[in-house]
């Protein structure tokens, strides 16, 4: 957000460019003031820690507040920032949006926090239908105050290299945190490079699991089979170069980078899990497999690798999905109403 030419950056002036005002505070080390339009300014909290930067936050917030331009306050967490949030919309008297991507981290005090914070929001907005769902079923929460809108990912006219390789490369996209299940494509390589000798695993990311992953691999000697390049800014390389691409999660609020990968028309293996059946459909435009299933990655890694007309129909597939999906105007107009739905709800509370 705080570079003005970045892809988030564009989408956050498209829909401050529908609103009198839009102030965006970012949790991040960087003390920087980022003017995208006149109306809209991207503020970086400043701290180094996550505690210092709750307050500063905090304080940040209060002040924007106090201006009493701000007609909603919409939170990007359920957790203490989505508490700080509920304060603060106390105090002012703004109604209150908790946008949720996900519960990765829902145990202990921050389940607590969540299960308090999102009863009492004014609207919350969900990234699939499926979390929708479990927010109705399990937090109890009335359907009148929760609607869907996926995260928006900018699609380009992609192109994917078709040209015969030496290595046939199967390529995920993630943080390496224990929710993504990195372990589940590492495990699946094993009888599939006994195999296919040509098979590679390519894993672009960095996160606290990158350790304990190399020396999964190293264990499994798969180290000539299995490449951590890191994290990577530009990605465009590594999805025109892959055969096939592969999420593996436990969870997923949504799953950007399956949409991404859709739109270079790669045919896509994922778990069932955020997007699956609402963008990604079994055997349509995807493979869909159970969670921490290996047998079934590794029968479906093996059904891409043999079948190449498949891997062509559902990459195609794929590619027509991710282009009908992200309608800039569609979107927008989804956000707008979902705020206003947030300052209805508070009026008629």
């Amino acid at each position: 957000m705080l570079d003005i030419n970045s892809s988030t950056a564009n989408r956050i002036k498209n829909i401050g460019g529908l609103v009198e005002n839009y102030s965006v505070i970012l949790p991040s080390s960087s003390k920087d003031i980022v003017r995208l339009a006149e109306n809209i300014i991207v503020y970086g909290s400043g701290g180094n820690n996550k505690v210092f930067n709750f307050f500063l936050i905090f304080f940040l917030a209060k002040r924007l507040l106090s201006t009493g331009q701000y007609d909603i306050l919409s939170i990007q967490d359920q957790y203490f920032l989505g508490f700080l949030g509920l304060f603060l919309s106390k105090l002012y008297k703004v109604p209150l949006e908790i946008q949720v991507h996900g519960f990765e981290k829902f145990r202990g005090f921050r389940a607590i926090f969540a299960r308090f914070v999102i009863k009492r929001a004014n609207v919350v907005r969900a990234v699939s239908l499926r979390l929708k769902n479990s927010l109705i079923k399990e937090f109890g929460i009335k359907e009148s105050k929760v609607y869907v809108l996926p995260l928006f990912v900018l699609i380009g006219k992609h192109t994917r290299n078709l040209e015969v390789k030496n290595t046939f490369n199967f390529l995920t996209v993630a943080r390496l945190v224990p929710v993504k299940n990195i372990d589940l494509q590492i495990k699946a390589m094993v009888s599939l490079s006994n195999k296919y000798p040509e098979v590679r695993l390519k894993i672009v990311g960095d996160g606290p699991e990158k350790g304990r992953l190399i020396r999964l691999v190293l264990k499994l000697k798969l180290g000539d089979i299995v490449e951590f390049v890191g994290y990577q800014k530009e990605v465009d390389s590594w999805y025109e170069n892959a055969d096939v691409f592969v999420l593996s999660s436990d969870s997923e609020g949504w799953g950007v980078v399956v949409i991404e990968a859709a739109s270079y028309g790669l045919p896509i293996i994922m778990t069932d899990v955020g997007c699956a059946g609402e963008f990604i459909h079994n055997k349509e435009n995807g493979i869909i497999i159970p969670v921490k299933d290996v047998t079934a990655l590794n029968e479906a890694m093996i059904d891409l690798v043999e079948k190449p007309e498949l891997r062509m129909t559902l990459g195609k597939k794929a590619k027509e999905s991710s282009e009908s999906i992200m309608n800039l105007e569609f979107y927008l107009k989804k956000q707008i109403d979902g705020w206003c739905l947030g300052v209805e709800n508070f009026l008629n509370k």
